[in-house]
């Protein structure tokens, strides 16, 4: 019996010593099996390069004009045009009709307002008034002229004429045959804005030559209604076609 205990002694301190030289060994074991697997070259992720691009101007598409709409481009300006409104010169003969000669038969009813001719208030009958044309730049401007334009800004509530009218003629005479002839006519009939001005522009051919020529206008205003309104504003004449002055 002691034989066997010393034995089996001896047996329990060998297992005990290799007990304790395995654990670290075993340790080692766990924490290797637990440590991520190293991720080889294949599998690197490599840090993202960010290409900075030269910054540059964002451009529009153009723009296509609806159909049936005109544009009209002017250097370093935009903007819209009215195709009944031609511009004019920058010499045309300018009247403001209120500085005319007034005839004595309309001295009694004539009211010069502003840079208008129009009769007193609650008056009726005609002003007879009369302007001499002078030769500025651009009412002589070609030799000859085949085109020139006549604008008017006027004011008649009665668009038939048969209550308020204003018309106005430019005549001209030969400085050495004499005469007196009618060049151009205007009337207010059909071209009436009721009670606001207006402006009517037309473009007859007349040539003007002053040196053989004296030329002048003589206006009419008309009310047989009190009530109504009839005024001849500002005129405006210069050449706009023919053959350049030498």
């Amino acid at each position: 019996m002691r034989r066997n205990d010393r034995f089996g002694g001896i047996k329990s301190l060998a297992l005990v010593t290799a007990a304790v030289f395995a654990l670290p060994l075993f340790a080692a074991s766990i924490a290797n099996a637990q440590r991520p697997k190293a991720a080889d070259d294949s599998e690197r992720v490599n840090p993202v390069t960010r290409i900075r691009e030269p910054a540059s101007p964002i451009q529009e598409p153009a723009q296509r004009p609806v159909s049936g709409q005109t544009t009209i481009t002017i250097p370093g300006l935009q903007q819209p045009q009215t195709p009944n409104f031609i511009p004019a010169p920058n010499r045309p003969f300018t009247l403001a009709t209120s500085v005319g000669t007034v005839d004595e038969d309309s001295s009694d009813i004539v009211q010069l307002r502003n840079f208008t001719v129009t009769l007193l208030p609650l008056t009726t009958g005609s002003v007879h008034v009369r302007y001499n044309i002078t030769a500025v730049d651009d009412i002589s401007h070609f030799c000859p002229a085949t085109q020139s334009m006549v604008r008017v800004r006027f004011r008649n509530t009665d668009d038939t004429g048969a209550t308020a009218q204003v018309l106005f003629e430019i005549h001209q005479t030969n400085v050495t045959s004499g005469g007196n002839n009618i060049i151009y006519t205007f009337n207010s009939n059909g071209r009436g804005a009721g009670g606001a001005f207006t402006t009517a522009t037309d473009s007859p051919a007349i040539d003007f030559d002053f040196g053989n020529s004296s030329y002048w206008i003589e206006a009419t205003v008309f009310r047989s209604n009190p009530n109504a309104l009839a005024d001849l504003g500002s005129i405006q004449i210069w050449e706009a076609a023919g053959t350049a002055c030498p």
